[in-house]
């Protein structure tokens, strides 16, 4: 494979416009500039790897269906290993939740809620609710004082340890998750999870039973006010 270094602009100015202007469209702009263009007219035939997807999607999907990924112990820290079993030991249900991103902008933040949008699940009984995300320490403190809930901290690197963070999400019976990398992970885990977003980019994703089009553990919660 050889891969061609190309500048993509979310925005167009009058600095950078000369690298855009023989584009047959400006809305290319997004996908490639002046001189990926002219490296396509050296090829006879040209294709998105969308293209390609859509030709293989069948065969994934079925994949998907037999898929039964498991991570060893062997590959996780003891700290890890233990904190999961003393959740486990509880004999209660084990909810995960992610309800935002550190990572906010006015077209992130379409996907996120405040923990107190999840209102409905804190009636649950016997249930141990699991925080899947970082840096909301606040929330969860107005919970507890409210709703007399309790946001188990495992204390596991979420942010830079995948494989932690996959291993718990293994020993969960459900999560909850608004769309950010912690639902791409979920569904990975194989965990059954409900994903909440009405974000336009996952339209393509939801599949007429409200099931994922990649990882078949995920649904799409219809009406979010019921999350119970």
């Amino acid at each position: 494979l050889k891969f061609i270094s190309v500048k993509r602009s979310r925005r167009l100015n009058i600095i950078d416009a000369e690298k855009y202007n023989q584009l047959p469209h400006s809305s290319l702009h997004h996908l490639m500039d002046n001189f990926l263009l002219n490296e396509l007219h050296k090829f006879d035939k040209v294709t998105l790897l969308n293209d390609i997807c859509s030709e293989l999607i069948e065969d994934h999907i079925q994949s998907l269906q037999t898929l039964d990924f498991r991570i060893l112990k062997s590959s996780i820290s003891p700290f890890i290993i233990n904190k999961v079993r003393q959740l486990k030991n509880n004999n209660k249900t084990l909810i995960g939740l992610c309800w935002q991103s550190s990572l906010e902008s006015l077209g992130r933040n379409q996907h996120y809620f405040m923990l107190a949008d999840m209102a409905p699940l804190f009636k649950l009984e016997n249930v141990i609710f699991v925080n899947l995300q970082y840096d909301s320490y606040k929330e969860i403190e107005q919970i507890k004082k409210i709703y007399n809930k309790v946001l188990v901290d495992t204390n596991i690197d979420l942010f830079n340890d995948f494989l932690g963070s996959c291993y718990l999400m293994q020993h969960l019976d459900i999560i909850v998750s608004v769309g950010t990398s912690v639902l791409e992970l979920a569904g990975f885990s194989g965990t059954k999870t409900f994903a909440l977003t009405n974000h336009f980019s996952f339209k393509p994703r939801v599949q007429k039973d409200n099931r994922d089009l990649w990882f078949p553990n995920i649904k799409y919660v219809d009406e979010m006010t019921h999350l119970s």
